[in-house]
């Protein structure tokens, strides 16, 4: 019995159950949206399921539907909004991702679609495939797994409003006013993470992509930091999550002193054993 009470009083040390006032499902506030900006805040639908029928032009002047992307290629997506001629923020935002991308393992950057979509809907199939020519060459990406696309105004609105994007034509600056944001999505195209500003972290990329695709990509130590790891929406990545830490380390404890004092309880146990015969 005094063996039971020892390791119920380890249990609740280590941590398997919370501390007193910690609540694992605290949610982060966001942040403030710049006044010039006000209006074109984007609307989190997270766990909305996108419109896989919506038709748009491949980077090889071909009609596509989103579904090519998603379904039938079993991998999660990574997506983003931007148009090709955007002369400042885009180009922050794309090179942002792509240097992230790069720096991820070769074997991982097989392992996920990226889609890029301009809001512009006069912007042409030529200017995608030059744009991604670009990009393919200086970042070194799968080609067979990076596409710039292009479409028609109305499905790019359906799509814009389906992630919860919005943007509007600046005719004094001749720009698009937009925030920059890429979407994490499923296999099934189910939104799974935003992720914003124009510099981004490879780990932070990397585990949002194996959240994404519920541990079917990445390796085994990919899936440990994710059970290690909590987003923070305030940082815009991923950052020790205690909680998780704490039970972790509570049942390898668990285990630990288990290993070495049962055989001891055992050897206990049969010494009283044969005192009461």
């Amino acid at each position: 019995m005094n063996f039971l009470y020892s390791v119920f009083f380890i249990i609740v040390w280590a941590g398997i159950f919370p501390a007193f006032g910690y609540n694992p499902q605290k949610k982060f506030s966001a942040s403030q949206v710049p006044e010039e900006l006000k209006g074109l805040e984007i609307q989190e639908n997270m766990g909305a399921l996108l419109n896989l029928d919506l038709e748009f032009v491949d980077d090889q002047a071909k009609p596509v539907k989103l579904a090519k992307y998603f379904k039938n290629n079993q991998q999660p997506v990574l997506l983003s909004i931007i148009y090709y001629n955007c002369p400042n923020l885009c180009g922050l935002h794309l090179n942002g991702l792509f240097e992230a991308l790069k720096g991820l393992p070769e074997g991982f950057k097989k392992n996920f679609q990226l889609v890029l979509l301009s809001m512009d809907h006069n912007e042409t199939p030529k200017l995608a495939v030059e744009k991604k020519r670009n990009y393919i060459k200086k970042y070194g990406l799968p080609a067979e797994k990076t596409h710039f696309l292009t479409g028609r105004k109305e499905n790019i609105l359906k799509l814009s409003k389906q992630v919860g994007f919005r943007f509007r034509w600046d005719e004094s600056q001749k720009i698009y006013a937009h925030h920059p944001v890429a979407y994490v999505l499923t296999p099934y195209g189910k939104i799974s993470r935003y992720l914003y500003g124009v510099t981004f972290q490879a780990q932070t990329l990397r585990l949002s992509l194996v959240e994404a695709s519920q541990g079917k990509v990445g390796s085994i130590v990919d899936r440990v930091l994710l059970f290690c790891f909590q987003f923070d929406p305030q940082k815009g990545r991923y950052s020790w999550y205690a909680y998780n830490i704490m039970r972790a380390g509570g049942v390898v404890t668990l285990l630990l002193l288990l290993f070495f004092l049962l055989p001891i309880w055992i050897k206990e146990n049969k010494k009283s054993r044969r005192g009461v015969s």
